[in-house]
C-alpha cells in the first residue's frame, strides 16, 4: 500500500498505539480505529481478520517483540483466533543505509587486525538499524500461533529513507494506511512503559 499525504480520519479519534505497546480493535466497539506514530527503525506490526477484527504493535527493539505472547494471549480470551489474522509489517530504515557500516565492517576485518573496537561499533551500527524487523520475522516464522504470513509493506518514503512512518488501521474494513514524514515534523514523545502493554483504549 503506498503512503498517503493525510489519514481519511482525525487521529484524535484513534486509539494511540505507543512504543511496546499493542492495541486490539473490533467493529463492534468504538475503538475500531488503531494508529501508531514515530515508526523509525522500529516495526509496526499489523494483523486484519475477516469479521471485522484487527491489531496493531509498535516493536521498537528486538527485545520488545516479546509482546507477541501476551499479544496471542489477549486475542484468545477476546475469541479471537491468532491464525486468522492476515499479518503486515511497515517500518524500519530503508536497507540500503546498511551498506555504508557493512563496508566498513569489512575494511576493518581486512585491514584492521588490532582495531577489533571499531569493527565491533560498525557491525552494531550496521544491524541496529533493522534489528528489530528481522528478529519479528524470525519470531514469525517460529511461531505456531501468527501464521498468517508476513507481507512487508515497506519503508518510510521521507528523508531519503531515514523519515518516520504512521500507520492507521481500520479493524471495520481491514483497511489500513501508511503515512511518511520528515524526522522533525512530529516532535511528541510519550514515555515508554517498562513492560509490554495493552493500549489505553484497546478492545
Amino acid at each position: 500500500m503506498n503512503d498517503v499525504e493525510q489519514f481519511d480520519v482525525d487521529e484524535r479519534d484513534a486509539v494511540a498505539v505507543r512504543q511496546y505497546q499493542y492495541a486490539i480493535g473490533k467493529a463492534v466497539t468504538p475503538s475500531n480505529w488503531l494508529l501508531t506514530k514515530n515508526v523509525w527503525s522500529c516495526s509496526a506490526l499489523i494483523g486484519v481478520a475477516e469479521g471485522g477484527s484487527a491489531f496493531l504493535c509498535h516493536l521498537d527493539t528486538p527485545r520488545s517483540v516479546r509482546v507477541l505472547s501476551r499479544l496471542v494471549s489477549d486475542l484468545r480470551e477476546q475469541n479471537l483466533d491468532p491464525k486468522s489474522f492476515r499479518l503486515y509489517v511497515a517500518g524500519g530504515i530503508q536497507p540500503v543505509w546498511t551498506l555504508g557500516p557493512l563496508a566498513l565492517v569489512i575494511v576493518l576485518a581486512i585491514y584492521g587486525h588490532h582495531n577489533w573496537l571499531c569493527t565491533l561499533s560498525a557491525a552494531m551500527w550496521a544491524t541496529f538499524f533493522n534489528a528489530t524487523g528481522v528478529w519479528l520475522r524470525i519470531q514469525i516464522i517460529l511461531s505456531k500461533e501468527l501464521i498468517g504470513g508476513l507481507k512487508s509493506k515497506g519503508y518510510s518514503r521521507a528523508w531519503l529513507g531515514l523519515g518516520k512512518r504512521a500507520v492507521l488501521v481500520d479493524a471495520k474494513t481491514g483497511v489500513f494506511q501508511t503515512r511518511s514524514y520528515g524526522r522533525m515534523e512530529d516532535k511528541a514523545r510519550f514515555t515508554r512503559p517498562k513492560v509490554p502493554m495493552k493500549a489505553d483504549g484497546s478492545a
